[in-house]
């Protein structure tokens, strides 16, 4: 794996007199880490759901 970058995203919340600003990073992976991710998720998946058939 290589570096990972991260998308921040900014945003703010306003309810009366309170007001609070969301920073939030997420990581963002390269489009083979993503279908390897995903792979993984479906087989974990399907295992879970055939114990169920």
């Amino acid at each position: 794996m290589g570096k990972t970058d991260y998308r921040t995203e900014q945003f703010t919340i306003s309810e009366e007199r309170m007001r609070f600003t969301v920073v939030s990073q997420r990581p963002e992976y390269s489009a083979e880490e993503k279908e390897t991710v995903k792979a993984d998720i479906e087989r974990q998946l399907f295992t879970v759901f055939s114990k169920y058939v």
